[in-house]
């Protein structure tokens, strides 16, 4: 149990660092500029960059008429 809530405090700033093997089956909170955003590394986002999965931008959504 405290080994899951030390891996949910690791924090990444270097969103260009590259995601290695040894990171598989850890939860890491990723740094967007803005906060913190949550994710849980698996095989398939191996050699990939940590940046990839904490979006900086928010979505535009425009209003829907009336």
């Amino acid at each position: 149990m405290k080994k899951e809530k030390a891996a949910l405090k690791k924090k990444i700033w270097s969103r260009s660092s590259t995601i290695l093997p040894g990171h598989v089956g850890s939860s890491v909170r990723i740094y967007n500029g803005n906060t913190h955003v949550h994710c849980k590394i698996t095989e398939g986002k191996i050699e990939h960059k940590f940046g990839g999965f904490a979006f900086a931008r928010k979505v535009a959504r425009h209003p829907r008429a009336k």
